[in-house]
């Protein structure tokens, strides 16, 4: 990926520093804190959910200030309200089903399925397409590259995402089930 983007830059497709994944890596760690949380028994879940806010304060990327870690520690709390909320009041279990069902359609199934293609793509096709308008209608106002831009690079990303989701993802899926299938699971631990 950094030779490709070493490639884009040279040929003047981008300027300045590439998406870098490892600088989120904090906001993963608490995503996993908080699925570690299924496992815990009685009272441990509430520590897997303070380390998961405390995880998101790594000094890791931007967002620093006050404001966007007060909204990442809204997420981690949202996405742990969800795991559990058959223990919160009546009227939240209802506000959470309705964002269940929001996020649970088959428009939202479809985005959800091909986002990890669109996450890693996005930026391949992007830099390209925005070089190429600029060097192909360079009398084009912002507005309308931007238009133009947008367009052209969604309908190439989701294309490629959902190719990638059909042709790579479903198939290699499989393939790990398959493979997994064949392993022993661990024993249940003794009481």
């Amino acid at each position: 990926m950094w030779a490709f983007g070493s490639w884009l830059q040279a040929n003047g497709f981008v300027k300045g520093a590439f998406s870098m994944l490892p600088m989120k890596f904090h906001l993963f760690a608490a995503g996993m804190l908080i699925a570690m949380s299924l496992r815990a028994e009685g009272q441990a879940k509430w520590l897997y959910l303070i380390s998961a806010c405390a995880v998101v304060f790594v000094p890791l990327g931007g967002g620093r200030d006050s404001l966007h870690r007060a909204i990442k520690i809204g997420l981690v709390l949202a996405f742990f309200a969800f795991l559990y909320r058959e223990s919160l009041p009546n009227f939240a279990q209802k506000a959470l089903g309705g964002v269940d069902w929001l996020l649970s359609n088959a428009v939202s199934r479809f985005f959800g399925d091909v986002s990890y293609g669109v996450y890693l793509i996005h930026l391949l096709v992007m830099l390209p397409v925005c070089a190429w308008l600029a060097r192909t209608q360079p009398g084009l106002s912002p507005e309308p590259r931007f238009a133009a831009a947008l367009a052209l690079t969604l309908a190439i990303t989701y294309g490629l995402a959902y190719l990638a989701y059909r042709l790579i993802e479903l198939p290699g899926i499989s393939l790990g089930r398959r493979l997994a299938g064949g392993v022993a699971k661990p024993a249940a631990p003794l009481a």
